[in-house]
């Protein structure tokens, strides 16, 4: 599943009365990652260009499923989005560079001693460059029109900052 939301959200918000008063931070330049693949490319490599939607994809053991969620990703209408991936401390880590380096999406990917999901999607968001972010699982697929319809929403509601789609569920569980 996943969901999509303002990156300026993520900076915090302070209460004012009964409403809450959300807060943009400063933008600053995104860190450099250190790279032990030279073959699969790493956030120091992809330029300082903006786009609209940083992709945020945490890996533990994924290599089974991720080559999916990443074609769930390609396949979107809507396209000015960078893929993060980062490798929590996977033990099928070969097999999911293997994965990664072989599919034709551009992937800026991190690698780092098992921390947990949440340390993962925050080391990606830490040097996405997206206006929005928007969480994937390495076993999830989204429809085609995902991106499109999410962004729809919230731009036509700027105060909407956050929002959450619906699942279907496909297979056992």
């Amino acid at each position: 599943m996943g969901f999509l939301v303002r990156r300026w959200l993520r900076a915090g918000a302070r209460r004012s009365g009964n409403r809450r008063q959300m807060t943009k931070p400063s933008i600053e330049s995104p860190a450099t990652t250190k790279r032990e693949d030279e073959s699969i490319p790493s956030a120091d490599l992809r330029g300082d260009s903006p786009c609209t939607v940083s992709v945020v994809i945490p890996a533990y053991n994924a290599s089974r499923y991720i080559a999916q969620a990443l074609d769930s990703v390609k396949a979107q209408t809507f396209s000015d989005y960078e893929v993060i991936v980062v490798n929590d401390g996977s033990n099928d880590r070969d097999e999911l560079e293997r994965v990664l380096h072989s599919h034709s999406l551009s992937i800026i990917y991190l690698s780092q001693e098992n921390r947990g999901v949440s340390a993962a999607r925050n080391a990606a968001i830490k040097i996405g460059r997206g206006e929005f972010y928007a969480q994937l699982d390495s076993d999830d697929q989204w429809t085609p029109d995902y991106l499109e319809i999410q962004l729809g929403i919230l731009n036509d509601n700027p105060n909407v900052a956050l929002v959450y789609p619906n699942a279907t569920i496909i297979g056992a569980a």
